[in-house]
C-alpha cells in the first residue's frame, strides 16, 4: 500500500471518525431528554402522581394510569425538582433556583396558584442550591437546602419563620413534618436531626449505628406512618453511594439501628413515599417503581400492566440511545486509532525509503551498525542481568506465596520466614545491583557492545529529516552517538567538514550547533577526578566515560557517552589535523521558517497544552498533550472545582489539590518541553570564507 493510498484512508478515517462522534452527540442529546421515572407523591386518597421526562402521571389506588399531563401545558418553565402532597389534594411543586411555589390541584390537575417565599436576603444565595420542600397539615412549608447546609421553615403565605443555626448540617436533603416536630437528614454526618417546628433548634439527633463506607450519604426520606400499639420503625431513607445515584434502602428504627430493603446492588433511587402500609421506590436503574411491605419483603412493583410496559419501553428507548452513544464514542475512537494507525504506516514507508536513500552515510561510519540477528544476539548478551533481575523477582514472589501458605499456623516459624526472606532480599538486591554495575561498565568498554550503545543515535541518522538538509553534497559521517549533559540529553552526528549537535525532544530533535571542525578548539576525556559531583553521576563507570568538546568562543559542548570506545575514537578523529577546503554553503531549506521563541512556545503550551507543539512541527506530539490536558480538565479538574465552588456535594481538599496539581503539572511539564525544543541559539554556520577541515 502507498503512501498516498494510505494519507487518503487516514483522512477517511478522521471523517468518519467526526461522523461517529456527531452521532454520539445526537444520542447523547435524546437520551437526555429521557430523564424516566423520578419524583414521586402518594395522598392521602391512594393517587400516586409521578413525574416521567416532560410530564405528570397520574395513577389510582390500583395503578391504573388516569392521566399524563405535560409540564409545558401546565405553564411551568421547566420539569420539578420535587413534588410533595400538600391539604386539600393538592400538590406543592419546586424548581431549583426559584423562590416561587406553585399548587397543583389534583382533581381538575391545573395549577391552582403560587406561593411566593419571602426568602432573608442574606439567605437568598441557597436558592442556588437543590430544594426539598414538605408541607405540614397546618399548611407551613419546610425546605432543604442540600449543599445550603440549612433548613428554612416558612408561613402558609410565605412569610419567613426560621431557619437553623450554622453548622448544624453537613448538607442536608431529606425532611419530613411529624406532629410535634420537623424531621431532617444531616446527609454527610449520618444522622436524623428531630427539630423544634417553630424555633428550628435541635431537640434530638439519631446517629446511624452502621456507619458503613460505601452507601453512606442519605437522601430521600418517608416517614413510616405509625399505629397505636404496634412498634414500627421512624422511617425509610436512602443511604447513597459516593455520587449520590446508586445507593439502598433502609428502616431507621429511633435507636439508630437500620434494616436494609432487598433491592439489587445497582439500583439508583430516585424518590420514595409511604402509601399506607407499602413503601414505593422510584428506582433509576431499571425504571420500575418496586413495593416493599412493612416486613421489609419486596411485592410486585406498582401500576398496571399498561403503565409498567410504556415504562419498560421508554426505558428501552433510552438504552437504545445510551447504545448510540456508546457505539459512536467507540467508532470515534475507533477512526482515530485507525487514522493514526494509516500516518504512522505512511511514516515507516517514508522513513523506510529516507533511509535507503541515506544508508551511504552509514558506510564511513565508525560505529558499528547492527540489525536482525546481529542485533539480538548482542542484546541478549548485554541485558543478561537485568533479565536475571526479573526472572529472580518472580522467583521471590512464588518463594513468598509458599512460605505464606506453609507457615500460616505457625507464628514463630513465620517470623523467622520473614525475616530469613528480609536478609534473602536485600543480600540478592546486593548482589545483582553489583553485577548490573559491572555489567554497564563491561559494556561501556566493550567493542562488541559500541553498536547496542550507540543505536538509536544510528537509526536517527537514517531517519531525521532535519540532519537530511542540513548535509552538504559529498558530506560523510564519521561519528553519531547519545551525548548526556547535565539539563538534558543531545544527539551528535560528526561529518568530515562538522560538529553537529541536536536537542533531544519528545518526538523531535533540535538543532542547537552547526560547528566548522575547525572550530573546535580542545577536545579531552578528562578524568573522574577533574568532574563535578554531578557529572560524575552521569558518567559511565568506565574510566572515559566523558568528553568535552571545548569551541573557540569558549562554549563548552560536553557530556557521558555510553560508549568509551566511541568517545576514545571521537578525541582522535578530532585531534587529526587535516588539509582545509572551501566549505559549501548550508541550503537555505534548513532556516526557512522563523521559529517561535522559547518563552513565548512555553507560555503558548502552559496555557494550551500542545499548542507550541504543533507550530513546532510535532503534531501528533502537541495533540497527544491538548488531548490529556483536555481529558484530564474535563473529567476530573473542572468537575471537581464545580462540586467544591458551587458545593453541590462534599469534596475532600485532597481531591481537589490532586485534581488542579496534576492539571498545571501537566501544563508545566509541556512548557517545559515546548521550551526546551525551541531553537536559542544563533545559527554558527552563516556563509563564511572561512574554510572547513577537509576529510581525514
Amino acid at each position: 500500500m502507498g503512501a498516498r493510498i494510505l494519507r487518503w484512508l487516514a483522512w477517511a478515517a478522521v471523517l468518519a471518525s467526526l461522523a461517529a462522534i456527531g452521532a454520539s452527540l445526537w444520542a447523547q442529546r435524546q437520551a437526555g431528554a429521557l430523564q424516566g421515572p423520578q419524583a414521586l407523591a402518594a395522598l392521602p386518597d391512594g393517587q400516586v402522581w409521578l413525574t416521567v421526562n416532560d410530564a405528570f402521571w397520574q395513577l389510582d389506588a390500583d395503578g391504573t394510569l388516569l392521566a399524563r399531563i405535560p409540564i409545558a401545558a401546565l405553564g411551568l418553565p421547566d420539569r420539578p425538582a420535587a413534588i410533595a402532597p400538600a391539604p386539600g389534594q393538592r400538590l406543592l411543586i419546586s424548581q431549583n433556583g426559584s423562590a416561587i411555589l406553585q399548587w397543583l390541584d389534583t382533581r381538575t390537575r391545573r395549577l391552582s396558584g403560587q406561593t411566593a417565599l419571602q426568602w432573608p436576603d442574606d439567605l437568598r444565595k441557597l436558592l442556588d442550591h437543590p430544594m426539598t420542600v414538605v408541607v405540614s397539615p397546618q399548611g407551613a412549608i419546610a425546605v432543604a437546602t442540600a449543599g445550603g447546609h440549612r433548613v428554612l421553615v416558612f408561613e402558609v403565605d410565605g412569610r419567613f419563620r426560621a431557619v437553623t443555626r450554622p453548622g448544624l448540617y453537613r448538607f442536608t436533603n431529606g425532611l419530613w413534618w411529624a406532629p410535634d416536630a420537623l424531621w431532617t437528614t444531616d446527609t454527610n454526618r449520618f444522622a436524623l436531626v428531630e427539630l423544634d417546628p417553630q424555633t428550628l433548634q435541635e431537640r434530638r439527633r439519631i446517629q446511624f449505628k452502621h456507619n458503613e463506607t460505601t452507601a453512606r450519604y442519605l437522601s430521600w426520606v418517608a416517614p413510616v406512618p405509625q399505629a397505636d400499639g404496634r412498634l414500627r420503625p421512624l422511617a425509610s431513607v436512602a443511604r447513597m453511594r459516593n455520587g449520590m445515584q446508586v445507593g439502598r434502602i433502609v428502616n431507621v428504627w429511633p435507636d439508630g439501628d437500620e434494616q436494609t430493603l432487598p433491592l439489587p446492588d445497582d439500583a439508583q433511587p430516585q424518590d420514595l413515599a409511604w402509601r399506607h402500609d407499602t413503601l414505593l421506590v422510584v428506582d433509576g436503574a431499571t425504571w420500575r417503581v418496586r413495593r416493599f411491605g412493612l416486613d421489609r419483603e419486596a411485592l410486585p412493583d406498582f401500576g398496571d400492566p399498561h403503565a409498567q410496559a410504556e415504562l419498560a419501553a421508554l426505558y428501552a428507548k433510552r438504552q437504545g440511545f445510551d447504545r448510540l452513544y456508546l457505539w459512536g464514542l467507540r467508532g470515534g475512537v475507533a477512526g482515530l486509532v485507525l487514522a493514526l494507525v494509516a500516518l504512522a504506516w505512511q511514516g515507516q514507508l517514508t522513513r523506510s525509503s529516507r533511509a535507503r536513500a541515506m544508508r551511504p552515510l552509514l558506510a564511513t561510519l565508525g560505529t558499528p551498525v547492527l540489525d536482525g540477528p546481529a542485533l539480538r544476539k548482542v542484546a541478549l548478551r548485554a541485558a543478561w542481568p537485568w533479565l536475571l533481575l526479573l526472572v529472580w523477582l518472580a522467583a521471590w514472589q512464588a518463594l513468598i506465596r509458599h512460605w505464606e501458605g506453609d507457615t500460616a499456623g505457625d507464628s514463630d516459624k513465620a517470623r523467622m520466614a520473614t525475616w530469613a526472606l528480609f536478609f534473602g532480599l536485600l543480600a540478592g538486591l546486593v548482589a545483582l545491583l553489583h553485577e548490573v554495575r559491572r555489567q554497564t561498565k563491561r559494556l561501556a568498554e566493550a567493542p562488541w557492545a559500541e553498536g547496542l550503545l550507540n543505536l538509536l543515535a544510528v537509526r536517527w541518522l537514517q531517519t531525521d529529516d532535519a540532519l537530511a538538509q542540513l548535509l552538504e553534497p559529498g558530506e560523510q559521517v564519521r561519528e553519531t552517538f547519545i551525548l548526556q549533559p547535565l539539563g538534558g540529553q543531545r544527539w551528535i552526528v560528526l561529518t568530515d567538514r562538522r560538529l553537529l549537535s541536536f536537542r533531544i525532544t519528545l518526538g523531535r530533535r533540535v538543532l542547537e550547533h552547526r560547528v566548522p571542525r575547525a572550530d573546535i578548539a580542545r577536545v579531552a576525556l578528562p578524568p573522574a577526578a577533574r568532574l563535578t559531583v554531578w557529572q560524575r553521576l552521569l558518567r559511565q563507570p568506565a574510566d572515559d566515560g566523558w568528553l568535552r568538546l571545548q569551541l573557540r568562543d569558549g562554549t563548552m559542548v560536553e557530556g557521558a557517552v555510553r560508549s568509551s570506545v566511541t568517545a576514545r575514537r571521537v578525541a582522535a578523529l578530532l585531534n587529526v589535523r587535516a588539509v582545509p577546503r572551501p566549505r559549501a554553503t548550508t541550503g537555505a531549506s534548513a532556516a526557512s521558517r522563523r521559529p517561535i521563541p522559547a518563552m513565548l512556545a512555553a507560555l503558548a503550551s502552559f496555557a494550551v497544552p500542545g499548542s507550541a507543539q504543533w507550530l513546532q512541527r510535532r503534531a501528533a506530539l502537541g495533540l497527544m498533550m491538548f488531548l490529556v490536558a483536555a481529558g484530564w480538565a474535563s473529567v476530573i479538574t473542572v468537575r471537581a472545582t464545580w462540586v467544591w465552588w458551587h458545593g453541590s456535594a462534599d469534596i475532600a481538599a485532597r481531591v481537589l489539590t490532586q485534581a488542579w496539581a496534576t492539571q498545571l503539572g501537566w501544563g508545566l511539564f509541556c512548557a517545559w518541553d515546548a521550551w526546551y525544543a525551541a531553537p536559542r541559539r544563533t545559527d554558527r554556520a552563516a556563509p563564511s570564507a572561512r574554510p572547513d577541515p577537509a576529510s581525514d
